[in-house]
């Protein structure tokens, strides 16, 4: 004689886990099935009435204050520590650092047949340079060159400077005698 538990037992080791779970809940509900469960008829609701869903309850959120243990200890925060911002970082200087002030010595100015020129020596140097307007020394542009001195321009910045003074008993000539032998 086969007993029904061995049978159910065979079948539960051939079906697998998924089988068994599947054969484990049939068997619990064929004893308890849709006539089991009796619903007094006064709970029952007409059978012509439509059947409405129940509303849920509203949300109601909790007042911000109840959250002060989440806001001074972060959930996902490793430190557990409120976030504090870091300050930026500083920018970074500037490729283009203003040029320094100009340190150049005027030498002598020469004007002749309509040419504008300048002699100019850097910082104190004995070497000098010969410069004509709109040309550029230590990013300072050469504005104007007048008789009595040069106008170096740099942005909204200007720079007037003028030659020392001759020493005495030099000759200067101001251009306006012809030149010639002289006595």
């Amino acid at each position: 004689m086969i007993r029904p538990w061995s049978l159910m037992l065979r079948c539960l080791l051939m079906a697998g886990p998924v089988g068994a779970a599947g054969l484990l809940y049939g068997a619990a509900t064929l004893s308890v099935g849709p006539a089991a469960v009796a619903v007094p008829a006064a709970a029952r609701p007409p059978a012509d009435a439509p059947r409405q869903a129940a509303a849920p309850a509203p949300f109601l959120m909790a007042a911000a204050a109840s959250f002060t243990d989440l806001t001074e200890r972060p959930i996902f925060s490793p430190a557990r520590r409120p976030f504090v911002a870091e300050a930026p970082p500083p920018p970074p200087p500037s490729a283009a650092a203003p040029p320094p002030n100009l340190d150049v010595a005027i030498k002598a100015i020469v004007i002749a047949q309509g040419e504008r020129m300048a002699l100019v020596s850097r910082g104190g140097q004995k070497r000098a340079e010969l410069l004509s307007e709109r040309e550029q020394i230590d990013g300072w542009t050469v504005s104007a060159i007048t008789r009595d001195a040069v106008l170096f321009r740099l942005g909204t910045r200007e720079l007037h400077l003028s030659p020392a003074p001759p020493l005495p008993g030099a000759v200067v000539w101001s251009g306006s005698e012809e030149l010639g032998d002289s006595p």
